[in-house]
């Protein structure tokens, strides 16, 4: 059998027409065909994204700077009898008002006192001694000055009276004296002796010849007969006075009283 022959153009030709089928095949199938379902693309839906919140960073809290403690001063100064310009022990000096209030001081024997711890302010200090008049006055620290104080001596004018008790014994004697208007002792009234509990107790009267003076709110007698050989007191205020006595009976026949003895003694002004 003859093998028929196809002519060249015609060959061409179809290889043209498969080559567009093809080419129209390749297209629709990207298209999304082919079977004759469309395919729609999904929407993609964009995830919303948080805004970033800026944290404020906080402020440092400043370190207090402290207080530095008050400058502290001393008031310093000497408490004197105006009268005989005599130091005054044991006189009490006291702030009594300002920043300062409640501090105080004690004189020494010498007079002489010392306020510490002060700050700086004005201030009133009093000056107070039990036979002195108080006095007050105002200064101001810090001061290079010294405060110094000239106290005024009580009038202890009146009658006092009292008791007095013997070393050794259980029985007190009674005493009574009396200050002039000048502040000197005029005259004694002592209970001789008490020698026990069953003892007698005599009294006689004194009349002191030279009155001896009250001086810084202290008095001594030494020169007093009826057998006292001294009596010192001290005026521990306006109206309390407190001290000794010596008793001497040595070759005196006085009955039960014998031989030397001391005594304490208290008194108030009547």
């Amino acid at each position: 059998m003859r093998t028929k022959k196809t002519p060249l153009g015609l060959v061409t030709q179809m290889l043209m027409r498969s080559f567009v089928v093809l080419v129209i095949a390749g297209t629709f199938a990207a298209c999304g065909g082919g079977s004759g379902t469309t395919t729609s693309a999904t929407p993609t839906t964009p995830t919303p994204t948080t805004p970033t919140t800026a944290v404020p960073t906080p402020t440092p809290t400043p370190t207090p700077t402290p207080t530095p403690p008050p400058t502290l001063y001393a008031l310093s100064g000497r408490v004197v009898d105006a009268a005989t310009s005599a130091p005054i022990a044991g006189a009490t000096l006291s702030v009594v008002d300002g920043v300062n209030t409640g501090k105080t001081a004690t004189t020494d024997a010498a007079g002489n006192y010392t306020i510490a711890g002060l700050q700086a302010s004005g201030f009133s200090v009093n000056a107070t001694a039990g036979a002195f008049l108080p006095s007050i006055k105002g200064v101001g620290v810090p001061t290079g000055d010294a405060l110094n104080f000239s106290l005024t001596q009580r009038n202890f004018a009146g009658t006092w009276r009292g008791t007095a008790q013997q070393t050794g014994s259980t029985q007190p004697v009674a005493i009574s004296f009396t200050v002039s208007a000048a502040n000197t002792v005029t005259s004694l009234l002592v209970g001789i002796c008490a020698n026990g509990p069953t003892a007698s107790v005599v009294s006689t009267t004194n009349t002191i010849p030279p009155p001896p003076p009250i001086i810084g709110g202290r008095f001594t007698l030494t020169s007093s007969p009826f057998y006292v050989r001294s009596f010192v007191g001290t005026f521990t205020s306006e109206t309390s006075a407190s001290g000794n006595s010596d008793m001497d009976f040595t070759g005196r026949n006085v009955a039960p009283c014998s031989g030397t003895y001391t005594r304490t003694w208290t008194a108030t002004k009547q």
